[in-house]
């Protein structure tokens, strides 16, 4: 394993382990960028249905990438699996 690796491994293992004031933390840098998009649409004063169509395609075609490409990791890691340790 990568240093790269164990320091992600690291970071995930703290967010999901996190209480109190580190959650409330999160939540609102998540909300101050929520804010900020907001701003964006008011200041740009584009059509709020619009935009939420875009950001649900946006969505939707990043989560149907997604799933491509882990049933395809899943395929090639369960014929890796599959192989005897002699043929490998």
């Amino acid at each position: 394993m990568t240093r790269e690796t164990e320091d992600d491994e690291k970071r995930a293992a703290r967010v999901i382990t996190s209480r109190g004031l580190a959650l409330i933390t999160l939540g609102l840098s998540i909300s101050l960028d929520e804010l900020a998009i907001g701003f964006t649409i008011g200041l740009a004063h584009l059509a709020v249905t619009t935009i939420v169509a875009a950001i649900a395609l946006q969505a939707l075609l990043a989560a149907q990438l997604g799933v491509a490409i882990g049933a395809t990791i899943g395929a090639h890691w369960r014929e890796r699996a599959e192989q005897s340790p002699e043929s490998s």
